[in-house]
């Protein structure tokens, strides 16, 4: 995700908290638990972590959203069903 906003510098270490990263890979997996936490935790010490969290701003947090939106939704439509 290039973005000119963001020296080259950010956008590498982004980029290693993306795909290199063990803990945050298995955080941004389950999005809950203990990697979760510590990722969490993390996020303010490390600089890797900072520049994930800088260059895609708030995805994580819209995709867990819409996941929950949607398991939301599926318990509704199960529920609401006649006979069930």
């Amino acid at each position: 995700m290039a973005d000119a906003r963001f020296d080259e510098k950010t956008l590498k270490r982004a980029e290693f908290c993306e795909s290199k990263c063990t803990a945050c890979k298995k955080s941004r997996e389950k999005d809950t638990g203990f990697w979760h936490t510590v990722v969490k935790l993390e996020e303010k010490l490390c600089p890797w972590c900072r520049a994930y969290t800088k260059v895609h701003a708030c995805t994580h947090t819209r995709t867990r959203l819409r996941k929950r939106r949607l398991e939301v939704a599926v318990v509704l439509m199960i529920t609401s069903r006649p006979g069930v």
